[in-house]
């Protein structure tokens, strides 16, 4: 059975390292409060998309709710108190209902988000009055009858009553509910923990922390974007701190008053400060925080910097446009950026450590195409056997996507050398060329194989040399039926696949635009894993952004609701087998978990005797890190005592030992 956990303050968060294999993390996402509602001596309110609950006496010590704590849904559209019977009303996004009682027990009403409807299901707006709960939404509306907790009515015709038409019978906060209680609850509730990020497509992860941007960047029109922050996850204190627009913009007009902070497309660590961070704008340039502070700025208007505007003759605020897609840092220090224009094919461009702008062309490759502007969203370099290939993801309006491939040969600061191609189009292992609406994302494992994903599902490019010389040449993995026909099927076959991380274990986490989050095996024959809202805490079915944390194996989830986390079972690999170790230690006889043992390589043999040197359990590993049952091969659970924990890698060497103790 996988467990939830909730991340709400310090005290209720644990070190990564010791959660489970299987185990989630919900970070609830913070905002102003928007909805307020008093149900007996509690209050329940809205802040962003979470529930927060107070106890009137003791407002101070707020709790967050989600579905880990019993709660049926995973995206909150709005409450509402119903008095007389002393009930909450909970209406999630996709219809679904749960109707909370005072004493915390929840009932689920999930007949609408079960019920076949033609049209708009979406939630427009709800409302209280007397025992009736009215839910809008874009097709018409309902009611429920809060006393018997069904639906009674539903309208199909120009109903399609508002908020604004439904706030007449709310109550926002009983009666009894005086100002200066408002005002208290406010007060204790401004330093609720969490993100204010809320879609989360730019995720990175580095020295203990992840970095989240706001981006609600919509690929059919790209001038659709929320308000600019940036939050941080300290994962050993599990405290969250934002980087806010309020905040920064008066930094930011000290260097340029025509800068602006806004439209975030990226975020990058500097492996070599663990304070500081570089952020990328579709407008602005780049900024470069230490800490919650801007120490840099660069767009194409400031002197001595050789970024490029967005130009267009009929542009007359042409001025506060430096449109930048991507970032990457590589490990000698240089920042890679891509900053499309239209005239100039000239793309890719860095940032030397010694402060050197370098730029360079990307012939056919633009940050235009088909009479729109758009974005080169990706940009990640090869390290695997191929070194210094920077690939860069076009994503455009539809049918307007594109790949480059730009080999600097280890040369940054010398052109001769280098050697560019790109593609539009694809044609895989039989002859099939697809022209896919969008390139999505892309993603070197660990043999040097790259992994396209595209709105028509997931592709391989098997030698990164001949990409170059033959572009858009891609093997399509088929999966045998095996049916006794040889037929097979296309891996993901037209999924809109949107972006990917490789595991230690060479395995591929795929997020995808309505399907939720996939795990494969290494060559992608095999599907491990399938999360969706139905059977996990994903506050929705399209994740955006997926970021592993290697050194623990959390894998962190952006999606349009939020961001979770995921323990996987899989750890970055060690140089040796020399720090074995295992938690918890000691284990008491009681306890009905798994040991984690760890600080081995991958692949090695792990032994676990008793003092007389019998073997109890012996299995090869696969990943750094292994959960045992404490059953021993005869499938019996070992007895108190003291045991030991070796390893052996694969050629044979011997690494430390480590005791634990059941008692």
């Amino acid at each position: 059975m996988k467990s939830f956990s909730l991340s709400i303050s310090t005290m209720a968060i644990a070190s990564a390292m010791m959660a489970a294999a299987g185990d989630w993390t919900v970070y609830p996402t913070v905002g102003s409060y928007w909805r307020i509602e008093a149900l007996a001596d509690s209050y329940y309110m809205l802040n962003g998309n979470t529930l927060v609950v107070a106890d009137a006496s003791d407002v101070n010590n707020a709790r967050t709710m989600t579905r880990t704590d019993g709660l049926n849904g995973n995206t909150i559209a709005d409450i509402a108190a119903c008095p007389s019977r002393g009930k909450l009303a909970i209406v999630y996004s996709d219809g679904n209902i749960d109707i909370m009682l005072s004493d915390g027990a929840v009932h689920n009403l999930p007949d609408y988000a079960n019920h076949t409807i033609t049209g708009d299901r979406s939630i427009a707006g709800i409302g209280m009055s007397g025992d009736t709960l009215w839910v809008s939404t874009g097709f018409g509306g309902f009611c429920v009858d809060m006393a018997d907790e069904v639906v009674r009515t539903t309208l199909y015709d120009a109903f399609e009553a508002d908020a604004a038409a439904l706030s007449r019978c709310r109550k926002v906060v009983a009666a009894h509910v005086n100002d200066e209680a408002l005002a208290a609850i406010m007060n204790s509730m401004q330093d609720v923990n969490g993100a204010q990020v809320q879609q989360a497509a730019q995720m990175a992860f580095a020295h203990g922390r992840l970095y989240a941007a706001q981006s609600t960047y919509n690929d059919y029109v790209n001038y659709q974007w929320g308000t600019p922050v940036i939050s941080v996850l300290d994962t050993e204190s599990g405290t969250w701190s934002n980087i806010t627009s309020s905040r920064i913009t008066p930094m930011l007009k000290k260097i340029d008053e025509n800068a602006r902070f806004h439209k975030l497309t990226d975020i990058v660590p500097d492996p070599s400060d663990p304070n500081r961070i570089y952020a990328s704008s579709l407008e602005g340039g780049i900024y470069r925080f230490d800490g919650d502070s801007l120490t840099g700025y660069w767009n194409a208007h400031l002197d001595s910097v050789g970024m490029t505007a967005l130009l267009s003759a009929n542009d007359y605020q042409k001025t506060l446009y430096t449109r930048v897609g991507a970032l990457l840092m590589d490990d000698d220090g240089y920042l890679w950026f891509t900053n499309g224009d239209k005239e100039t094919a000239t793309t890719l461009r860095c940032i030397a450590p010694d402060g050197t702008f370098y730029t360079y062309p990307t012939p056919g490759f633009t940050g235009f195409s088909n009479g729109y502007y758009g974005i080169i969203g990706r940009l990640v370099q090869s390290t695997v056997n191929v070194n210094h290939i920077k690939w860069m993801v076009r994503t455009f309006h539809i049918n307007s996507s594109a790949v480059c491939m730009y080999h600097d040969n280890g040369t940054p600061e010398k052109l001769a050398d280098d050697v560019c191609s790109m593609f539009t189009t694809i044609t895989d292992q039989d002859g099939n060329t697809y022209s896919p609406t969008y390139f999505h994302d892309i993603a070197e494992d660990k043999e040097g194989l790259m992994w396209l994903l595209t709105s028509i599902g997931p592709f391989v490019i098997d030698d990164q040399y001949e990409a170059i010389t033959n572009p858009g040449t891609v093997r399509r993995i088929k999966i045998p039926r095996n049916d006794g026909t040889n037929l097979a099927d296309y891996l993901l076959a037209e999924v809109s696949c949107r972006c990917i991380v490789v595991d230690a274990s060479n395995r591929k986490w795929i997020g995808t635009d309505d399907a939720g989050l996939y795990l494969l095996s290494a060559d992608g024959m095999t599907q491990l894993e399938h999360f969706t809202t139905d059977n996990s805490p994903l506050f929705s079915n399209r994740v955006a952004g997926l970021v592993m944390d290697d050194a623990t194996g959390t894998l962190y989830i952006g999606t349009d609701g939020g961001i979770c986390a995921y323990q996987t079972d899989v750890l970055k690999d060690v140089a040796d087998n020399e720090s074995v170790y295992c938690y918890p230690n000691p284990v008491r006889k009681d306890f009905t978990g798994e040991l984690s043992i760890l600080g081995f390589k991958n692949g090695s043999t792990v032994t676990i005797s008793d003092m007389t040197h019998h073997v109890v359990f012996r299995q090869v590993s696969d990943g750094a890190i292994m959960r045992w049952d404490l059953r021993g091969n005869d499938g019996q659970r070992i007895r108190p005592g003291v045991y030991y924990i070796d390893a052996i890698e694969e050629g044979g060497k011997k690494g430390g030992s480590f005791k634990f103790l059941v008692f």
